[in-house]
């Protein structure tokens, strides 16, 4: 994808409030994937930061592994 596309697709992303209603935007639910490259090391933003991984990376969803605080619902 071009980077002028991806940055469409990031800002129609942003102001759409549901991400399956977005255009070019395959929505998967899994709990373990593998993302595989042609290239050795890719680049991952984890935290913010830029982040050299040896590929192929593997994803897991961890249940009750991620805590937030949420505000309370609006009544």
């Amino acid at each position: 994808m071009e980077p002028e596309n991806l940055l469409k697709m990031a800002f129609r992303t942003l102001l759409s409030r549901r991400i399956r209603d977005v255009p070019d935007l395959e929505c998967l639910l899994t709990d373990m994937m593998t993302l595989r490259s042609r290239k050795h090391k890719v680049k991952v933003v984890a935290d913010g930061e830029i982040v050299p991984l040896q590929a192929p990376l593997v994803c897991r969803v961890r249940p009750g592994h991620l805590r937030a605080i949420l505000p309370p619902r609006a009544a």
